[in-house]
């Protein structure tokens, strides 16, 4: 009966609250535990979690999820960023003070113990840095000084400082990282996100940073999509989003509606750990009544009136509001408008935006408010650069054109066309290269002389050939001296007679050379017959002495 009663009953928190009380006063036992022990199976653990986040407030149930996270061997830190990195200030101290009173122990020591190196500043950062709301109209220097220190910390280093990273974006609120996101964009062509992705290695710590820049309702968006979409269904992830994040649940459905083109409640029942489970009944009965209730109390409190979707927001007189320079890209604000307070978390819809159960992915007709003026709209709405485009869109005029290229609107190349005859564009000018030496012109009349006259015929410019021309062979007959080859002094000795020759001197030279042959034969045959005989000398002295022995 207690089960049926958690599960198929569709009570707001509030009411289950008032539930828990009136089985305590009733029972004299805790409505959790007796929960616990009927569903003690193994098999039965995402639904007795289910079960549990029913019963439990939001601070609880993040208390109990980040204890869990760092209990045993390891350490989830993904649960830590999931429940930690959107959380405001007020949140953060809810949850420290209800982890105390529930585990007898600071949540800043169980870090401490559980976590080591730049991640464990990391996380004490998220739960003890002051994350005050900054006036983003006034914040212009601080937001351009911590844009160069960003800069100077990482993508202009060979070793990326970490700890400066961590000192920022621990330190402000997420609205105030988003507006430093886009400056940066705006300063180096890149935004804050993907610097953060090149420069920092450790998985968990660029994890948490990226979703600390990012919009509230954007990244739990992200979450449930990789946790639906992924090979099975992560249901302690499903559960702990929708159980921490009811608040904004309306805001983060509208997104997923906007981001994925599905509905989160029908794209949840077609997955197999919800289609036709207990646990599947609890969580979707959990869902829809976060989406009935529209938004919560973002500190917990449970006096926070709620407003009926039905309820116009009240009009306001004066000026159109003036839009935010640094609003957040996936729902801009309006300064001074109703329903905008400055303890509203980072990425919080306004109170009747999005209508609750709004699954059609068409932005509500509440929104944006009717206000008193009458006539055209104000010039400032929609904001310029609305709608925001997609998460890790380049930039525009990103990245640059190639150097030398045309601008943009530019005619393309060749056009207006060139007149008819016209060398096309890059020809080389006329006459180069340069034709060879010699060569007649490409166009024209050949030049005077050409083509040359056949060899030995007259130049046509002296008409009849001189005496003695063409000269007569050497030698001949009738030839005239000086032509043909130049002359010399005659030589007497020139031809030689026939007698002349040595002819004594072949015979003389091949003599000479037989003799040279012959007289080195005869050395070696001296020596070899001297060697003999002093061989046949030793051999007979030996003899002669064994002999007379």
């Amino acid at each position: 009966l207690l089960i049926h009663v958690v599960a198929e009953n569709e009570r707001t928190n509030e009411q289950m609250q008032e539930f828990r009380r009136a089985f305590v006063r009733e029972y004299k036992k805790c409505p959790i535990e007796a929960v616990q022990k009927a569903t003690n199976l193994p098999h039965q653990s995402a639904y007795s979690m289910a079960l549990v986040a029913t019963l439990l407030t939001r601070e609880e149930f993040a208390a109990q999820c980040l204890y869990l996270a760092m209990k045993g061997l390891g350490t989830d830190e993904r649960a830590m960023i999931q429940i930690l990195a959107h959380s405001t200030k007020e949140e953060v101290e809810l949850i420290k003070a209800t982890y105390l009173r529930m585990y007898h122990k600071t949540l800043e020591a169980d870090i401490t113990d559980d976590t080591s190196g730049v991640e464990k500043k990391f996380f004490l950062g998220l739960i003890n840095a002051p994350r005050s709301r900054v006036d983003l109209a006034s914040a212009e220097d601080e937001i351009q000084r911590d844009v160069k220190e960003l800069y100077l910390a990482g993508q202009a280093k060979w070793s990326s400082d970490i700890s400066a990273f961590v000192k920022i974006i621990t330190k402000h609120d997420n609205e105030y990282l988003a507006a430093l996101n886009l400056a940066y964009g705006r300063v180096y062509g890149d935004t804050l996100i993907r610097a953060v992705e090149k420069e920092i290695n450790s998985g968990c710590l660029a994890k948490g940073m990226k979703a600390m820049i990012m919009d509230r309702a954007d990244f739990y968006a992200s979450e449930l999509h990789w946790v639906i979409s992924g090979a099975g269904t992560n249901t302690d992830t499903l559960t702990r989003i929708i159980a921490t994040q009811r608040h904004t649940i309306p805001a983060i459905c509208h997104r997923y509606m906007n981001k994925f083109g599905k509905n989160l409640r029908h794209h949840m029942e077609q997955e197999n750990a919800v289609k036709d489970t207990q646990y599947g009944k609890v969580i979707l009965s959990l869902l829809k009544v976060a989406e009935a209730a529209g938004t919560g109390s973002p500190t917990g409190s449970n006096n926070t009136p709620h407003v009926q979707p039905s309820q116009p927001p009240p009009s306001h007189s004066g000026p159109p509001p003036a839009l935010h320079p640094y609003s957040n890209p996936g729902y801009p604000q309006l300064v001074g408008q109703p329903g905008h307070s400055p303890a509203s978390g980072p990425g919080a819809p306004s109170p009747a935006y999005p209508p609750p159960g709004s699954y059609t992915g068409v932005p509500s007709p509440a929104y944006p408010p009717p206000s008193s003026c009458t006539g055209a709209p104000p010039a400032a709405y929609p904001p310029p650069g609305y709608p925001p485009a997609p998460f890790g869109a380049p930039p525009p005029g990103y990245p640059p054109a190639p150097y030398g290229a045309p601008p943009p609107g530019a005619p393309p190349p060749g056009y207006p066309p060139a007149p008819f005859g016209a060398p096309p564009p890059g020809a080389p000018p006329p006459g180069y290269p340069p034709a060879p030496y010699g060569a007649p012109p490409p166009h024209g009349a050949p030049p005077p002389g050409y083509p040359p006259a056949p060899f030995g015929a007259p130049p046509p410019a002296y008409g009849a050939p001189p005496p003695g021309y063409p000269p007569a062979p050497y030698g001949a007959p009738g030839a005239t001296p000086g032509h043909g080859m130049p002359q010399y002094a005659p030589n007497p000795h020139y031809p030689p007679p026939p007698s002349g020759y040595p002819t004594a001197q072949a015979p003389l030279a091949a003599y000479s050379l037989q003799a040279g042959y012959n007289k080195v034969k005869k050395d070696k045959k001296h020596k070899k017959d001297k060697k003999n005989k002093t061989k046949w000398r030793r051999s007979s002295s030996s003899s002669s002495s064994s002999s007379s022995d």
